[in-house]
């Protein structure tokens, strides 16, 4: 998900009014000498309206852009499947009185007509698209008859009208990023596929280039539908295509994708000098589904039925209640309970909602493959594993035998009025990041009201069936205690996640340094507490697996995080000599004007002598409020360490490779401290603009 949406609404996929001409309205005058804008409705596009136009009695299609007329025979376009240029040949050619009349009557119940000038009903026109765009509407969405009150007179354009002026739209803007691409040196790819609920595929490219002011652009270049298999040889190809299509197969360097053998083998087939990169987000969620046994499918026992959830015998909410104090219930009297539809949201539905637009809409909800190599096999859990992967379970049918009640749902959410709490019960989904320890989370949020909730079990209307089905899903001590130390353990990957999620600055560098912190502080145990170190120990050999042995990526990802300050911070002595050796090696193939370049740069040093430190814990009292990502990510992993640097420089400006060396490193190490101290959020395209 948020990834795609984020970059599909920017400064070039909106629309302008210049590119824009109403095609579906006219200016007439009235009586009064006054221009007023009709609007013409054909009677294939009135709205809940399904029938065969009359206008195929003179006329028999073609194909679905062409018309033949019966009556003289020529061959007349229908762009858009369209009736209304058959319409007007009939009208205008052959004077057929039938369509003449149908006008007068479509004028007087169809045609609204305002006083709004042409320019203002066009700026309202390209308005509505762009709403349509932006919030990701349905085509129709603006027409409906709630929202058409809220316009005063003004009919949205409807359907068919976006789906033209969209389509030529897309084209042009396509041209516009095309000149846009033409300007980049290099492009750095990002590509993923997922599936709506009809199973049908698609593919997205987002692209990533600086411009000559080293400001990042990011834009999607391609989504489309991929109907072909997934096998390697289709992957690539389709994406070499789209990529040719654009201009920048050969400015591409990398792409960055998931870790599916498909893929790698995908992008294995094209150019070799495009590196690949792995989603880290992606490893870190396998690394905790893995590690913990999140997902193992749980044994099903005998008489377990989810069906059993219904409130066929359920009584009134006044009895459920009946637990609570009445002086709790006479200080709340003004709570609010919860509305019944958001446990039954079957009931209560607009009936002037179109069933077609509505199905329409949920084939678009997407459904990503994130899940894909999370571990489900309970044969292969450690003992630690499955323990966790009990108390998971049982928290999940909790939470469903909650929800899915209309009575405890009302009861949980009295409860929490009166306790004044706000989070509820949300159960956790594979595919998701950090989705378990949101679940964790609000469990242990509520958990007095659930041990309130078994502790009152016998007072509520249930049936006898519900009430041991309650009880076998409560929460002992000492499950209680595995919730919370989950919970603790997931909060650094959450705050990763968080951190290497960024979207307006580069991210292998803080991705680095996250994962090695992570590292240090799972190898980091935990006093008198076995069972945590345990967790920690899971996790740890699970990071190892999916980060340190994979040589390719990793080498491939400390020499990158070699030019973030934040990366190179988290670098050992022995990575730094060694990409510093690869570099040397990489320049000696350059040209000597580039060496020039380099050695002839303007560096901002007004000391001959730096010392920086860098700690997570600053006695400076002038932070901001509110904590940054990074910040959060370093009190989660407890970062207490301490870095000293002393650099020498002369006044010479002509340096050698060496002292370019130790001036990055004075100049890295220095902005890291700033951002720790000041509690930033790191931007390493900022610092390499100085």
């Amino acid at each position: 998900n948020k990834k795609i949406g984020d970059h599909i609404v920017n400064e070039s996929s909106l629309i302008d009014c210049d590119e824009l001409m109403m095609s579906s309205s006219t200016s007439n005058t009235n009586e009064g000498g006054n221009t007023v804008d009709v609007v013409e409705v054909d009677d294939d596009e009135k709205q809940g309206v399904i029938r065969e136009s009359s206008v195929w009695k003179y006329a028999t299609k073609i194909d679905p852009e062409k018309a033949r007329c019966d009556i003289c025979k020529i061959e007349i376009s229908r762009k858009g499947q369209s009736t209304s240029g058959v319409r007007r040949h009939l009208r205008t050619v052959h004077k057929l009185k039938e369509f003449e009349e149908k006008t007068i009557k479509t004028t007087k119940k169809n045609i609204m007509i305002n006083n709004l000038s042409p320019d203002k009903k066009q700026k309202l026109h390209v308005l509505a698209l762009n709403a349509i765009v932006e919030d990701g509407r349905s085509f129709n969405d603006l027409n409906k008859p709630g929202i058409i009150k809220l316009f005063n007179g003004f009919r949205p354009p409807h359907r068919n009208t976006v789906k033209r002026n969209l389509k030529r739209l897309n084209q042009q803007h396509v041209k516009k990023m095309s000149t846009q691409l033409h300007d980049a040196n290099f492009i750095a790819i990002t590509t993923d596929f997922w599936s709506d609920r009809s199973s049908r595929s698609y593919i997205c490219i987002t692209g990533h280039w600086f411009t000559n002011n080293i400001d990042i652009k990011s834009k999607i270049l391609v989504f489309a539908p991929f109907q072909d298999r997934h096998t390697a040889d289709n992957v690539s190809s389709e994406i070499e295509q789209h990529l040719k299509r654009l201009n920048i197969f050969d400015k591409t360097v990398s792409v960055t994708c998931d870790g599916a053998s498909n893929i790698k083998a995908a992008f294995k087939k094209l150019d070799p000098k495009i590196r690949r990169i792995q989603c880290l987000a992606h490893k870190l969620h396998l690394i905790i589904s893995n590690a913990l046994g999140l997902w193992l499918k749980p044994q099903k026992q005998n008489g377990d039925d989810e069906s059993n959830g219904s409130d066929e015998d359920e009584y009134l909410l006044d009895n459920e209640l009946k637990s609570l104090s009445l002086n709790e219930l006479n200080n709340h009297e003004n709570t609010t309970i919860q509305d019944e539809e958001v446990n039954d949201k079957s009931s209560g539905e607009d009936e002037n909602v179109d069933s077609s637009e509505e199905t329409e809409e949920e084939r678009y909800w997407s459904s990503d493959l994130w899940s894909r190599d999370v571990i489900t096999d309970l044969d292969l859990a450690n003992d630690l594993q499955q323990h966790i992967s009990i108390v998971l379970n049982k928290c999940r049918s909790l939470i469903k035998m909650v929800n899915k009640s209309t009575n405890l749902s009302r009861y949980i959410d009295k409860l929490k009025d009166i306790s004044k709490i706000r989070r509820s019960l949300s159960i956790d989904c594979k595919s998701r990041w950090n989705s378990t320890k949101l679940m964790l989370e609000n469990m242990l949020k509520l958990k007095s009201l659930i041990i309130q909730l078994h502790s009152d079990k016998h007072d509520l209307s249930l049936t006898t069936e519900r009430k041991i089905k309650l009880a076998s899903l409560e929460l002992t001590s000492d499950e209680w205690r595995t919730i919370s130390s989950l919970k603790k353990a997931l909060v650094p990957f959450h705050e990763a996640t968080k951190l290497i999620s960024g979207q307006k600055y580069c991210t292998i560098g803080t991705a680095f340094f996250a994962i090695r912190k992570i590292k240090n502080f799972l190898e980091t145990n935990v006093d008198n507490d076995l069972f945590v170190n345990e967790i920690q120990n899971n996790l740890l050999d699970q990071l190892v697996k999916y980060i340190d042995n994979d040589k390719e990526q990793f080498d491939l990802i400390i020499f990158l995080a070699y030019f973030d300050p934040v990366g190179f911070s988290a670098l050992t002595l022995k990575e730094r000599t060694t990409i510093e050796r690869n570099i040397k090696q990489l320049l000696k193939g350059l040209d000597d004007d580039f060496n020039a370049i380099i050695h002839d740069r303007d560096i901002e040093s007004n000391s001959t002598q730096a010392s920086f430190s860098l700690s997570s814990s600053s006695s400076q009292n002038n932070r901001l409020p509110k904590k940054s990502i990074f910040s959060s990510f370093l009190d989660s992993v407890a970062t207490n360490t301490t870095t000293r640097h002393v650099v020498n420089t002369s006044s010479n400006n002509s340096y050698s490779i060496a002292d370019e060396f130790l001036i990055y490193k004075s100049l890295a190490t220095k902005e890291v401290q700033k951002i720790v101290r000041e509690e930033l959020n790191p931007d390493p395209i900022k610092f390499w603009q100085i």
